[in-house]
């Protein structure tokens, strides 16, 4: 204990001592202002990149003369494909030690895809571009999780998330602003190229993350194995996960929670945007992400702390509970 009271003192304010269920006691240097501002951009920018490939995607069919029953099938190829990757990205996640390049192949994906729907908004193609979005997409939160916690711990990350968010939302309501004034005032295709130009500087925040910073094992949540404990594989750990009731529970709302709420926007902008211009479908879309992402960006901050205080049960209840209000 004396030798860790004196290691603490020797780095000041640089040091945090973590203590959990799994870890006895581990000392870890807090990233520097370098690491988490580039995560803070990263996730302003990748959200500038998704939104522009992925939320305006409807309005720019619907203005191509497409009807609801070709964009619902085109935007449920995005949603099926990534209901079934979420599994094996999360395990690739994990297994990767270096995340950032993970994440880099994503990133490269998305404007690939801006580029198809941009150029050749033929059906197949934007079925294909929407199931490469949907292969990539599920790895970027638990990625994003991951650095977040490899970089700051258990004791910070809930903060981090809520910072992380907080960004995210932010960026959402920079690029729908801008989206909207494009599609309207210079064409609607005009939308996938500001999503390919924002895809750089994605990449350079990304960049700005030292790796150093990133403790693999805590990235993964991972603690020294402990006497008596076993490390499973793969295929255990998915029976583990089906076995438990909790999390079928919850993986049963999430579905839910998505079957009633993805589809709400797209399918408001539709209605909306029937028999006016290309253009107006991109300002209705604009406005209604504005309107939702200013209000997370406000919020994102205050809800990662309170979760660490209420706990994320009773804040996972009440956004639910929203969804049915959203609907009437």
């Amino acid at each position: 204990m004396k030798s860790t009271n004196s290691l603490e003192r020797s780095i000041g304010e640089q040091a945090v001592l973590l203590e959990d269920d799994v870890h006895s006691s581990e000392v870890y240097l807090q990233p520097s202002r370098r690491s988490q501002y580039g995560l803070d951009w990263f996730n302003f920018f990748l959200s500038d990149v998704l939104n522009g490939v992925d939320s305006f995607l409807s309005a720019y069919l619907t203005g191509k003369g497409w009807g609801p029953q070709r964009i619902g099938f085109a935007l449920s190829a995005s949603s099926f494909t990534t209901m079934i990757s979420q599994l094996p990205m999360g395990a690739v996640v994990d297994s990767v030690h270096n995340k950032k390049v993970l994440i880099t192949v994503g990133v490269i994906v998305i404007p690939i895809t801006a580029l198809i729907f941009a150029f050749w908004p033929i059906f197949w193609l934007v079925v294909l571009g929407q199931i490469m979005l949907g292969i990539v997409e599920p790895l970027f939160c638990p990625a994003i999780s991951a650095i977040s916690l490899g970089l700051v711990g258990r004791p910070s990350l809930g903060t981090r998330i809520g910072r992380n968010q907080a960004f995210s939302a932010a960026g959402n309501v920079v690029s729908a602003v801008i989206m909207g004034l494009l599609g309207y005032y210079v064409s609607t295709q005009s939308i996938f190229f500001f999503a390919i130009g924002v895809s750089i500087p994605t990449l350079i925040a990304l960049f700005c993350i030292r790796q150093s910073e990133i403790n693999y094992e805590r990235s993964r949540a991972a603690g020294k194995i402990e006497t008596g404990m076993s490390v499973i594989g793969f295929k255990e750990l998915l029976l583990l996960i089906i076995r438990d009731r909790r999390l079928l529970i919850i993986f049963s709302c999430v579905i839910l929670f998505h079957f009633g709420n993805a589809s709400m926007l797209p399918t408001m902008v539709q209605v909306l945007a029937r028999d006016r211009s290309p253009g107006a479908s991109s300002l209705f879309m604009s406005a209604c992400v504005v309107v939702t992402q200013l209000v997370s960006a406000l919020l994102a901050a205050w809800v990662g702390r309170l979760a660490d205080i209420w706990g994320r049960k009773p804040l996972l209840l009440i956004g639910w509970a929203v969804v049915p209000l959203r609907g009437m």
